[in-house]
């Protein structure tokens, strides 16, 4: 299931695969936009609700992702 933004991708929960929830990293392979890197960021938690990347200040960006099933926590991936 893709997001608004092509960077970020998560899995459905409801789905028989709902053990393996996983949130998946792009990065542009080449300019023509034909191939991507994959990177997983993590496989903890279901980002059902959707994951995005923001700004929080200039230039330094981060993922913030929202689940289904633990609708009360918002994740923060920051970069390393």
């Amino acid at each position: 299931m893709r997001h608004e933004r092509p960077t970020t991708e998560c899995n459905d929960p409801f789905k028989p695969y709902q053990s393996r929830c996983r949130l998946f990293v792009y990065k542009l392979a080449e300019c023509e936009g034909r191939a991507w890197f994959r990177d997983m960021l993590d496989d903890r938690f279901e980002q059902h609700c959707g994951a995005k990347v923001v700004e929080i200040a200039p230039g330094k960006f981060e993922i913030l992702g929202h689940g289904w099933m633990e609708s009360r926590y918002v994740h923060l991936w920051k970069p390393d």
